[in-house]
């Protein structure tokens, strides 16, 4: 049967073949990609990632009154959760807990050609050093314990070695035949070392400086350590560390968090230490004047013999007390302000003053604090992530400039408003002392005592309930923060995910092998399937043949008769029988488009397999440029085809007898100068096609291929039916297309193709 496949579109059953074809090649594309994330995840260490969750304390703005002018002298009005997460950040929280975690050193053991990190129970030696140079930091060094001694080598990189014979640089490398002892102290030129055993070591264990504090924080801590906001407008802040061990990734994240919280208590006592001793220097000198001013009274009532002040008197004495107590509030107010001035001008930040703000209640500036405040961590997200010229940051820059000039403006226009009020308070002070004297000099005096005793009398009393109410806030040292979920040792790794990585790369190599296939498909010329083959009406597919066993050349009918090979052969001449039934004799040309197709095997084979149906048959060698039929059958390649064109020779003698009976051959022979134009006359052809056709059933052509001589062409008018070999991975794509154009061209009829080396299917045989 002859198959067209003229309808054929790249469709997804020709995709599937496509991939069919290069099954092998989609899978071992799949298995690197496997097989090297199988490698990356290998060496690729676990990361374990710890949280915790605190809460931060914002407490609600409080009333004050004018007459407690020490009310939350030192509080300050909202803490940002902000704040406290850069707070969190700095280098100054995070010093003691990289020492309590002794991230400066670190110890691994080598284990199926990767490091595994040892972590305090687990680490068999304790090590003390006073100086490491900065050639051995981040340099693997490698002890090798021998009984009470040990040596060391440092174990430096591939590309560390290929560097330095670049450079012609020889690397510090300690004495191989130097022997150290465990508990020595060891002196070199890069290091000061004491290396103790904690319990019996057997293997070698591997050392590593991490360098300075300052450089794991920037370079090992920021990088790993995340605080974060928990949600918007929430006072809730998550902790996080992401570290190779789980249990220093916990013991970090907790020791963060308990750091941070006693250095809150710490700020607090020493604030309310800083109250306590204003106020106990208030009260000393309070009591003082109180105690004088009591004695005075005492004693002039005695001597006078006057017990108490009259009515009106006692008016005027409650009123300049209350004068007094403002003036005495103002005065504190002013000293708060001075000291204010005082640190802005030292250059400190205008946020250390806050508490002063607070108690003066000025709340338009306390805003423009709070604005400085967000501003200035703003600037501060900005500059690590832009240079000096981004515009953004420029812009805060301004902002926060002009802000701290509004508040320096504020702090003075608000002394001068209390300076203000002091002047009125004295007016006033003067006014009711002038109304004074129109008493009895003897009352005059008792009620000027009578005043000072009772203003006294009522700061100290004052003073006394906040030294109170201060002793009770040291004695509680609550702090302004809570844990509300403690860090806890993770038990499977977040990273890598290997089973989705792993996934992942399998999927990725079965795309990159499909898209390979495709691309190959594409971009390679030659013909790998049946699918690759164009064809249409007028030239269909006549036939396929199997791969011939390396090597084997000529009668494979001979050699195997019931072989595929022959079997599709047989089939390839019964079609030839039922199209051309109505032809006595029938001339089939076997020709390719390039060399090396396998023409003349399949010629002979086929000239084989009709002799066996008793079909007379000849086959005669068109091939001048490379003749080889003749090979075959031990022929001599003077006598056949070149002769008789020539007028040199009769057709009877140019034809050879094969031990075949019916079958016989027309070698090519020895081209001469006159060949060419006798090749290519027209009638010369047709006369031998008559003869011939006289006496044989089938006469088979092997000719030149198509590409390699023009006659080829001449010859495929003449036969009745022209087959053109494709070989598997050989002939090219666009054969199909070429043959069409010819086709077309000098108008050639009864055109097909036999697929030589592809893929057997069932309607082959």
């Amino acid at each position: 049967m002859i198959y067209n496949n003229s309808s054929k579109e790249f469709d997804v059953q020709s995709l599937l073949k496509i991939f069919s074809n290069y099954k092998w090649l989609i899978i071992s594309t799949m298995l690197i990609f496997f097989i090297s994330m199988m490698t990356y995840l290998f060496f690729k260490p676990s990361l374990y990632i710890s949280e915790a969750i605190m809460e931060v304390k914002i407490p609600q703005e409080k009333q004050r009154s004018s007459d407690d002018p020490l009310k939350d002298i030192f509080h300050h009005s909202l803490l940002k959760v902000e704040k406290e997460i850069e707070i969190l950040k700095t280098y100054k929280i995070n010093k003691n807990v990289i020492q309590f975690t002794n991230l400066q050193t670190q110890f691994f053991i080598k284990k199926r050609y990767k490091y595994r990190e040892l972590y305090k129970k687990d680490i068999p030696l304790k090590l003390t050093y006073t100086n490491v140079s900065e050639t051995l930091i981040n340099k693997m060094i490698k002890l090798t314990p021998n009984g009470e001694t040990f040596k060391l080598e440092i174990q430096y990189s591939l590309q560390e070695r290929l560097k330095s014979k670049l450079n012609n640089r020889v690397l510090f490398q300690f004495d191989n035949k130097t022997l150290f002892n465990f508990g020595e102290h060891i002196r070199t030129n890069l290091m000061e070392i004491m290396i103790e055993k904690n319990k019996t070591i057997t293997e070698p264990i591997y050392l590593r400086f991490t360098g300075s504090m300052h450089d794991i924080y920037s370079n090992m801590v920021n990088k790993n350590l995340n605080i974060e906001q928990l949600k918007i407008n929430t006072p809730l802040i998550k902790v996080s560390y992401v570290d190779t061990i789980p249990e220093r990734a916990t013991e970090y994240v907790n020791e963060l968090l308990k750091t941070f919280l006693q250095n809150n208590i710490n700020n607090k006592v020493k604030t309310n230490n800083s109250v306590l001793d204003f106020i106990q220097t208030q009260i000393d000198k309070t009591q003082k004047k109180f105690s004088v001013s009591e004695k005075s009274l005492e004693e002039y009532k005695i001597k006078k013999e006057l017990l108490n002040p009259s009515l009106q008197s006692n008016i005027t004495i409650k009123q300049l007390s209350d004068i007094e107590v403002k003036i005495f509030e103002n005065g504190l107010k002013k000293r708060l302000i001075n000291n204010a001035l005082k640190m802005l001008n030292k250059g400190e930040s205008i946020s250390s003053i806050g508490p002063a703000l607070v108690e003066l209640n000025d709340k338009a500036t306390i805003s423009l604090v709070e604005t400085l405040n967000q501003l200035e961590l703003k600037e501060n997200r900005l500059s690590q992530e832009y240079t000096e010229e981004f515009h953004e940051l420029r812009q805060t820059r301004i902002d926060i400039s002009n802000i701290q000039r509004k508040i320096k403006l504020n702090i003075k226009s608000l002394s001068t408003s209390i300076y203000n009020q002091e002047r009125t308070l004295k007016k006033m002070k003067k006014s009711y002392e002038k109304s004074l004297k129109s008493l009895p000099k003897e009352e005059t005096k008792l009620v000027n005592l009578k005043r000072d005793h009772d203003v006294y009398s009522k700061m100290f009393a004052y003073l006394l309930e906040k030294k109170a109410e201060n002793n009770m806030l040291k004695v509680a040292n609550i702090s302004d923060y809570t844990i509300i979920e403690k860090a806890y040792i993770p038990s499977s790794p977040f990273k890598p995910k290997r089973g989705l990585l792993l996934t992942i790369a399998t999927i990725l190599g079965l795309l990159s092998g499909l898209f390979i296939a495709i691309l190959h498909h594409k971009i390679h010329k030659k013909m790998t399937s049946i699918d690759d083959i164009q064809t249409f009406d007028g030239l269909n597919i006549y036939g396929q043949l199997p791969s011939l066993k390396k090597g084997i050349k000529g009668f494979e009918v001979l050699r195997n008769p019931n072989s595929l090979y022959n079997r599709c052969l047989k089939k390839i001449h019964r079609d030839l029988e039922l199209l051309h039934s109505n032809k006595k004799s029938k001339i089939v040309l076997i020709t390719s488009m390039e060399k090396q197709e396998g023409k003349s095997t399949i010629v002979i084979n086929l000239g084989g397999i009709l002799q066996q149906t008793q079909s007379k048959s000849i086959l005669i060698d068109f091939n001048f440029k490379n003749p080889s039929l003749h090979n075959y059958f031990r022929l001599s390649s003077k006598q056949g085809l070149q002769p008789y064109l020539c007028g040199e020779e009769t057709l009877e003698n140019s034809i050879a007898s094969t031990k075949f009976l019916n079958l016989d051959i027309l070698p090519a022979g020895t081209p001469s100068n006159s060949f060419s134009e006798s090749l290519h006359s027209e009638a010369k052809l047709d006369k031998l096609f008559i003869e011939l056709k006289k006496v044989y059933d089938y006469i088979i052509i092997d000719s030149n291929s198509i590409q390699e001589a023009s006659e080829t062409i001449l010859l495929m008018k003449n036969a009745d039916l022209n087959l053109v070999v494709l070989r598997k991975n050989h002939s090219k794509r666009t054969v199909t297309t070429i043959v069409k154009d010819l086709i077309n061209k000098y108008h050639i009829n009864d055109t097909g193709l036999i697929l030589n080396e592809f893929n057997i299917d069932d309607n082959c045989i």
